[in-house]
């Protein structure tokens, strides 16, 4: 993946160091540190990511973040399960009404 927004990544979640990044994110309403690769899943076609994009402002923190998120859940899917205000409380830490 290129990391075009390398900057923005770093401020979110702190130094990219090996291809790997640490996001602060909140599992049942705890802080919790998660890391993962800056590797995403990518289409065989188009190589766009697969999952959240934005093709304006550059989509690698983007994917990245969900991609945290994903394995802080367990997988991609289970954030289909996920209200709005969920996800965002699991994000920021905090509450949305």
């Amino acid at each position: 993946m290129i990391m075009k927004e390398i900057h923005i990544v770093e401020k979110i979640c702190g130094p990219v160091q090996s291809g790997v990044c640490t996001f602060n994110l909140h599992t049942k309403g705890l802080p919790t540190k998660v890391t993962t690769d800056t590797l995403v899943p990518t289409s065989i076609i188009t190589k766009e990511p697969l999952f959240t994009y934005h093709s304006t402002l550059g989509g690698s923190w983007i994917a990245l973040l969900e991609k945290a998120y994903a394995k802080s859940l367990g997988g991609y899917r289970q954030i289909a399960s996920r209200t709005l205000p969920e996800i965002l409380f699991d994000i920021t830490g905090f509450p949305v009404a």
